[in-house]
């Protein structure tokens, strides 16, 4: 634990705000389909980013907001210079209030490579911005965008700034870490004499068993002799705790107090949980409260796909709406998903009974929600409107969603262009999609090779698709 007095906290909390740059600091700790819930495309146009916000006291009107970023480093398109890889990269940040902009900061970082194969997808580069606000509601609006390659990705997420008064017990926001060390170099990563790496995902487990966090306490007794208690408790997605620290009881040294907080994850499960923090200024009586949400992953849960905590978010109103739903129409919606569901989530899935079923489908829909922060899911309603044309337009043997032509469309969208052609004396009819802004242009090429309606895919210019040169044998009728 730290101490500082009141006006340290002040001061070193502006003059970090007022700094004009901010630097990029690589960690490698996760897969980066769980810590950016990545969705299963292979489109290197888009760069995913995990972001997450803290506040924290300056005075009684003013806190400093903290925004933390992450982005896959193997996400970035590296290129020789001078015997060197380097990717180049830029973020913006705007601040949005209602519906004005009030303030924003953009800066540019590198990150080198001698080859490729330091270049893994376990490493992630984070970055911070900082700023001043008072209190009431903000809209946090991010981008990134690879220079090399012009890649970009995209985040928004809200953060409502609360008032501190000044004769009030109360705790910061509790910043999630992956490392914190004692350092008095003053960078965007130093909070009062520690340096702590930002886990924008809140995720830990396999390669990271500590819950490491930072958070601050205000307006403490701190007259001779006084006296504070602390108690951490880890709670469940039910809400049940399954970790109850007994209070520890602290000389108060300051009226404003650092905790710096580790807690082992070793035996928790796959799951979401929230970290309590109890608060008891023993001198005046007064109590404080702070939680957060943070997420465990581990392998092993889910090859053994049994016990699995699956998370119960409170802005996600897809679990109620699943709760409506019988178990053929849950299969019959994850049936159609089945060409973006992982290995994992299908055989998860299928080991499930209805309730973990309907848990389930709104987490699987959740974690591919471009915009969590809002109600609408429009990825799904996106995905599931293309299934509900493939079903009504791609007739033949097969389900319209579960034939090639549906499969395409489900997995890579709408086409920019559909060439067609009819079937000839001697010739099957067939249709060649094409996408201009995937994977630099591709096609793919469907025959209607039993003369059903039901076009087979025989070629395309996509990765890791059919690829034929000799497709047009299929249009000649035998």
């Amino acid at each position: 634990m730290e101490r500082q007095h009141k006006n340290s906290f002040i001061m070193q909390k502006i003059r970090i705000c007022k700094s004009k740059s901010c630097l990029a600091l690589l960690v490698a700790i996760f897969p980066a389909s769980f810590l950016l819930a990545q969705t299963s495309t292979d489109d290197n146009s888009v760069i995913k980013i995990s972001a997450d916000a803290a506040q924290f006291r300056i005075n009684d009107s003013l806190c400093l907001g903290e925004i933390y970023f992450a982005v896959a480093r193997d996400r970035l398109n590296f290129i020789e210079q001078d015997k060197v890889l380097t990717a180049q990269y830029k973020f913006d940040v705007e601040v949005w209030h209602q519906k004005t902009q009030i303030t924003s900061q953009s800066w540019t970082t590198t990150s080198t490579a001698a080859s490729r194969d330091e270049i893994k997808a376990s490493q992630f580069l984070f970055n911070v911005a900082k700023f001043q606000f008072k209190p009431g509601s903000y809209t946090i609006k991010a981008k990134t965008t690879d220079l090399n390659s012009q890649g970009h990705g995209e985040k928004s997420l809200p953060l409502t700034i609360r008032s501190f008064p000044a004769d009030v017990l109360a705790l910061s926001d509790i910043e999630m870490a992956t490392n914190i060390t004692r350092d008095s170099t003053q960078t965007v990563y130093t909070h009062n004499g520690y340096r702590v790496v930002p886990n924008p995902g809140r995720l830990y487990g396999d390669g990271l068993f500590m819950l490491r966090f930072y958070m601050e306490l205000y307006n403490l007794d701190s007259s001779e002799n006084a006296t504070y208690s602390l108690q951490y408790r880890i709670l469940d997605a039910t809400g049940e705790t399954v970790k109850n620290f007994q209070p520890r009881v602290k000389k108060t040294a300051a009226t404003d107090i650092v905790e710096i907080g580790g807690i082992n994850v070793v035996t928790l499960r796959t799951g979401v949980y929230t970290l309590q923090v109890n608060v008891v200024d023993n001198g005046s009586g007064q109590q404080a409260k702070q939680e957060q949400v943070f997420y465990i992953y581990r392998e092993r849960d889910m090859l053994e796909r049994k016990d699995i905590a699956f998370p119960a978010y409170s802005k996600n109103l897809l679990v109620k709406l699943y709760e409506t739903y019988d178990e053929k129409k849950l299969d019959d919606e994850f049936s159609a998903a089945t060409w973006i569901a992982t290995p994992v989530e299908k055989e998860i899935y299928q080991s499930l009974d209805i309730q973990g079923k309907q848990q389930f489908m709104g987490q699987f829909w959740y974690s591919r929600d471009p915009d969590s922060t809002t109600v609408r899911n429009e990825y799904r309603e996106d995905y599931l409107a293309r299934a509900e044309y493939a079903n009504a337009n791609f007739g033949g043997l097969k389900v319209g969603c579960k034939s090639d032509r549906g499969r395409i469309l489900l997995m890579y969208g709408i086409p920019s262009e559909i060439e067609r052609f009819p079937s000839e004396q001697g010739l099957r009819s067939y249709q060649i999609w094409h996408y201009f802004e995937q994977e630099g242009g591709i096609s793919f090429w469907f025959v209607d090779a039993h003369d059903w309606g039901d076009y087979n895919l025989v070629n395309s210019t996509a990765r890791d698709e059919l690829r034929d040169p000799e497709w047009q044998r299929w249009l000649t009728v035998q």
